[in-house]
């Protein structure tokens, strides 16, 4: 029932186990990426399920997920819009559970929903080049998406086959 997942940077003494996923040294533009309804709209797609929650995978969810060539100023608008989500989700937590703030019923401080709402925008701009915008569904997304992820596999692919055969 959540629109996004929980996601947070830990201290290093934490150590996660092997049914959490963890990226080391995570950049803030991948955080505010996969923080994004662009990324849930992913997720519901590709990630499995175990009863009604949500199975992200690394290998299935994670590396599937198709990238855009991310220029500096993306990257820094995408930090930006990170830094302010985890400081306003920061003010949020204050007496809340993750459980709580991430409830579809639960109905967060203005300034949290502002916050949200930059960061899809923000994520939506740095995706405007395969085609994917604000406007359509969860599906029309994620089917963008999956013809993007095919794409840049066959390209991958073809990359791979020419260095093999001496061409590059």
């Amino acid at each position: 029932n959540r629109d996004y997942i929980p996601m947070d940077y830990i201290s290093p003494d934490i150590i996660c186990s092997k049914q959490a996923f963890h990226i080391e040294s995570c950049p803030k533009w991948v955080f505010a990426v996969l923080e994004s309804r662009l990324h849930m709209a992913w997720v519901k797609v590709v990630g499995g399920r175990l009863e009604m929650r949500y199975r992200y995978s690394s290998l299935i969810v994670y590396n599937n997920f198709p990238w855009p060539r991310m220029t500096d100023e993306m990257k820094e608008r995408l930090n930006e819009t990170a830094t302010n989500l985890l400081a306003e989700r920061s003010k949020e937590l204050k007496g809340q559970t993750y459980d709580d703030i991430y409830d579809k019923d639960y109905v967060p401080l203005p300034a949290y929903t502002a916050a949200v709402k930059a960061n899809d925008e923000a994520v939506f701009a740095a995706y405007a080049d395969f085609d994917i915008n604000q406007n359509m569904s969860d599906e029309e997304i994620a089917i963008a998406l999956l013809k993007q992820s095919v794409r840049l596999a066959k390209l991958n692919k073809n990359k791979k086959k020419s260095k093999r055969h001496g061409k590059a």
